[in-house]
């Protein structure tokens, strides 16, 4: 748990310091999406599955545009709507 706990803090540095326009900023917002998603299935917190939710949504919204980068991070996005579902129904 520690070492997720480590590579959140980091990723969440990451996304905080790269500028609005910065092409990896997308790729950043996934990552700690996909993160906070692993500490929610460890823990059961909602919170970090709202969160995670929220960087996969401002994920597509930084992606360039460039298609295969949007369908896929909007592929990613689909799939915490329906775990969200899923788990609260």
């Amino acid at each position: 748990m520690q070492d997720l706990e480590t590579r959140n803090l980091g990723l969440q540095t990451a996304v905080e310091l790269a500028p609005e326009d910065h092409p990896d900023r997308a790729g950043l917002l996934r990552d700690l999406a996909g993160r906070l998603r692993e500490r929610y299935e460890q823990t059961g917190d909602m919170r970090d599955l709202e969160v995670a939710i929220s960087r996969s949504e401002a994920a597509v919204d930084a992606a360039p545009e460039r298609p295969p980068e949007v369908v896929e991070l909007s592929w990613e996005l689909s799939k915490y709507e329906i775990w969200t579902n899923w788990k609260t129904a």
